[in-house]
């Protein structure tokens, strides 16, 4: 969240979602589709 912030007060573009739960593969599959469609345009 503060590398969010940093980020976005010097004018980066970011992508920033908080969602409970631990670092599980489920929960990083649900949001590979969207990384991908971000760095592939």
């Amino acid at each position: 969240m503060n590398l969010h912030s940093l980020l976005e007060k010097h004018g980066f573009k970011t992508s920033y979602k908080e969602i409970p739960g631990s670092h599980y593969w489920f929960l990083w599959r649900d949001f590979l589709g969207d990384f991908g469609s971000i760095l592939f345009r």
